[in-house]
């Protein structure tokens, strides 16, 4: 889902999860995305759309590189997850890109 919008800045956020393991690896994610930047970049006008994600969840970096998304930064010991303290990476797809 898109969230977090800023009219000024013509950005939002994008957001998407798959909970159950058997509904992952199957393409779902990146035709989900893929739609999502369409409608976002082309219906919204929008001129970024960023996200978030644990280094870790490389199925997850996978698919975003793969539609596009590149690396911006990282966020050190942002959050407590599972007893230790996790870095969170940002990407971010340009209108342009």
């Amino acid at each position: 889902m898109l969230t977090d919008f800023s009219v000024r800045n013509h950005s939002c956020e994008l957001g998407i999860g798959f909970p159950k393991a058997e509904d992952r690896s199957k393409g779902y994610g990146t035709e989900a995305m893929k739609l999502m930047l369409d409608y976002g970049f082309n219906n919204l006008n929008m001129h970024k759309i960023k996200l978030s994600v644990y280094p870790f969840n490389t199925g997850a970096v996978k698919a975003y590189t793969k539609v596009g998304f590149v690396k911006e930064g990282t966020v050190k010991d942002e959050i407590f997850y599972d007893g230790k303290w996790v870095d969170i990476d940002y990407y971010a797809i340009f209108q342009d890109d």
